[in-house]
């Protein structure tokens, strides 16, 4: 899974916190009901304490009250929503985020093995 930090990033942040801004890559064989799954140890973190899509272009159209936030691909066929992947004890670092892909023509999930590493997305990790 490719990912293009923006000039500058990584930086410290927030006193102990790092802060890393990226050019996602979707992935190269996208897996329909699973998503895309971002583990911390992609940047060499233990946990993530916040993740966000940084271009918000739609509303979230799926009703699961766990959804977080969306995102247009820069091609604009897709968009994305991003949800905690994992249980977590409140005031600890959640150990990963799962992306969905979605169609922007007919807002239906990417079907399995379609190729999305040409795509990206704009988002915002904060992490130890």
């Amino acid at each position: 899974m490719a990912h293009q930090p923006l000039y500058g990033y990584p930086v410290p942040a927030f006193k102990d916190k790092l802060t890393e801004i990226v050019d996602l890559a979707g992935p190269a064989s996208y897996v329909n009901g699973t998503g895309q799954i971002i583990y911390p140890s992609l940047f060499g973190w233990g946990g993530f304490d916040f993740v966000q899509a940084m271009n918000t272009g739609l509303v979230s159209v799926n009703q699961a009250a766990d959804y977080l936030v969306v995102d247009m691909s820069r091609s604009g066929t897709y968009f994305i929503t991003i949800r905690l992947s994992t249980t977590y004890a409140c005031g600890q670092a959640v150990k990963s985020v799962t992306i969905k892909w979605y169609n922007v023509a007919d807002f239906a999930e990417v079907t399995n093995a379609t190729d999305l590493s040409a795509e990206r997305v704009r988002l915002m990790f904060i992490g130890v």
